[in-house]
């Protein structure tokens, strides 16, 4: 705890770039779950301090860090939501699965599509149901395709297949728009 408060002064106190560098790269050790928004907003101005920000951000494993960054997720701007499923992605987070899935059912199609990508590399058969189900109802081609990707990549992933193809099955039979359809044929 005191080397996180020495570790703090030194980011909000220097201009040292060398010594703000240090101070970023002492984070992976002592940073905790309330540093996650001041790193997510260094993150954010890019440049190699936010790279490293973003690697810090990806190997922290303080108390907290995965549910403050859940909970940033649910009301982040489309550049900080960039950030965070990416490292929610590199962290392979499962926490993040119900953020992810409730991204996906959202209004916000490009946020939507964001979340399918990381639920890609994320989900797993629980997943498949609530996805297959979106496919049945987006309009939206894009977002019906990232979410087709999404469960093929599932289903190629988990050890038993039969949740998936459950999933995929039941979706199926309620779908009444050929290009609904045609997603979950090939995923069959």
């Amino acid at each position: 705890a005191a080397a996180r408060g020495t570790v703090l002064k030194v980011l909000q106190g220097s201009t040292d770039e060398a010594a703000r560098a240090a101070a970023l790269a002492c984070l992976t050790t002592h940073g905790a779950g309330d540093d996650v928004d001041m790193l997510l907003k260094i993150a954010l101005k890019g440049g190699a301090e936010g790279d490293a920000a973003k690697k810090i951000l990806e190997g922290m494993r303080g108390a907290g860090v995965n549910a403050a960054m859940a909970k940033l997720l649910e009301t982040a701007d489309a550049p900080a939501r960039g950030v965070i499923v990416d490292v929610f992605t590199r962290r392979r987070v499962d926490e993040a699965l119900p953020v992810l899935v409730k991204m996906v059912q959202g209004a916000d199609t490009p946020a939507a599509a964001e979340a399918a990508k990381a639920l890609e590399k994320l989900g797993a058969a629980a997943e498949t149901a609530p996805l297959a189900n979106l496919i049945v109802s987006t309009g939206d081609a894009n977002l019906r395709g990232a979410l087709e990707k999404a469960i093929e990549e599932i289903c190629k992933r988990v050890p038993d297949r039969q949740p998936c193809a459950d999933a995929v099955l039941a979706a199926w039979e309620q779908a009444k728009a050929a290009p609904a359809r045609c997603a979950l044929l090939r995923l069959m």
